[in-house]
């Protein structure tokens, strides 16, 4: 009884709690604009160096939603759609400044920004 009750409980509690946590965004993450845009080339690469950069990417990405770096990394890849997103957000974010580099430069270029900067790689 005490068990069903408890799960009861927890059943009519559970969608409120989960609500207020709501972000009005569909359940998506913010992501702040960066103010630089690295695009690096994702075709071609191992495995080894697509985990490596997706990776980076990633943590680029936190760096810039906690204020502590003002770059992001776009992965290219061969695809109209995926060009065409990259165009818009660069237009609709009012994002000047790219930088082209292979995932071997971003590794390097990010480790120099890593001593002047917080930033949570390597």
């Amino acid at each position: 009884m005490k068990i069903k009750l408890l799960s009861t409980l927890i059943i009519c509690l559970l969608p409120p709690i989960i609500a207020s946590a709501y972000d009005g965004r569909h359940g998506w993450f913010i992501q702040k604009a960066p103010q630089q845009l690295i695009l690096c080339n994702g075709e071609g690469l191992s495995r080894a160096e697509s985990m490596l950069l997706e990776s980076l990417s990633g943590l680029c990405g936190q760096a810039v939603n906690e204020d502590s770096f003002d770059e992001m990394v776009w992965i290219e890849i061969d695809n109209s759609s995926y060009r065409e997103i990259l165009r818009s957000s660069q237009e609709n974010l009012n994002i000047t400044k790219t930088t082209r580099m292979d995932v071997w430069d971003l590794l390097e270029h990010l480790k120099k920004k890593k001593d002047h900067r917080r930033l949570y790689t390597l």
